[in-house]
């Protein structure tokens, strides 16, 4: 996530599993949100997942494509995402998710993840990732991505980062570019 340096903010968010179109083939593991379930249920999880730390001004979704398409099942979440104050990060996986409509009806900030740093998992590829990805930023004024915390990624995004501010650029968390619902 890129904005002008003075735009920096400190909070985090919290990832949450939920069911993707191949579950259970494809499984998140324990706690996942799944759709069928009672809202209750879905809603017990949430809270195990905000329950394990402090600190944070939303949720991201891991994976759950089947989950943030179905307005039955993912509708409580964001209803009590906006009674909270909390914000949302849409991962970008599925261009079926409905989060940003659930978002602005529930007066729930959001954003929406632009890349994938390190989806192939390689030196070369991901500074070409975070290449690109700063040039969105350049373009758009701002730019998200998710990257994991493999030791490769996690040296190339340090190496990278050290030079953004040469370039007018900051690494800030997602939750300093969630658009704030009207």
């Amino acid at each position: 996530m890129w904005r002008p340096p003075a735009a920096a903010a400190t909070k985090s968010c919290s990832k949450f599993r939920s069911r993707p179109f191949d579950y259970p083939q494809n499984d998140p593991g324990p706690q996942t949100l799944l759709t069928g379930e009672t809202p209750r249920a879905n809603l017990d999880k949430l809270f195990w997942l905000l329950a394990r730390f402090g600190g944070y001004a939303g949720v991201i979704n891991n994976m759950g494509a089947r989950f943030t398409a179905s307005a039955a099942d993912f509708s409580p979440l964001m209803e009590e995402l906006g009674a909270q104050g909390l914000g949302y990060v849409d991962d970008g996986s599925s261009n079926r998710s409905i989060a940003p409509q659930l978002a602005a009806g529930n007066k729930v900030p959001f954003s929406r993840v632009d890349a994938m740093i390190d989806a192939n998992p390689s030196q070369q590829s991901i500074l070409a990732a975070l290449t690109s990805l700063e040039a969105k930023a350049v373009e758009n004024g701002h730019a998200i991505s998710i990257v994991s915390a493999l030791p490769i990624s996690v040296a190339a995004v340090a190496e990278w980062s050290a030079a953004l501010e040469s370039k007018g650029l900051a690494l800030v968390p997602a939750s300093a570019l969630m658009k704030q619902a009207e």
